[in-house]
């Protein structure tokens, strides 16, 4: 072999070895996002399981308060219907007793 084409050859040889070096710095940093990617998508995870267990929270938390809200108007609603039926009662009596009709 020539004294140049030795030359040559290391030289070659040379930059496959400064490209690999490259290839394998760059696949340590792809390593590195792939890893935080990964932690980002566990964390996701948490926080989704976390929300749909506050979602669930929040929706009893509704349902007490719709029960909550529904009680004095279940019992202001009979109070009126009490009043009503008494008021009535009362002025059918009375026009009875008007009438002459005992009861």
């Amino acid at each position: 072999m020539e004294p140049g084409h030795i030359c040559q050859k290391q030289k070659e040889l040379g930059q496959l070895q400064s490209d690999v070096k490259t290839i394998f710095k760059r696949i340590d940093e792809q390593m590195t996002i792939t890893k935080a990617v990964y932690e980002l998508a566990a964390e996701v995870k948490v926080m989704n399981e976390r929300m749909e267990t506050m979602a669930k929270a929040q929706q009893e938390m509704r349902d007490d308060l719709d029960e909550l809200k529904s009680v004095p108007k279940g019992r202001w609603n009979s109070v009126v219907t009490t009043i009503i039926t008494a008021a009535v009662a009362g002025l059918v009596a009375y026009v009875l007793l008007r009438l002459g009709l005992s009861a």
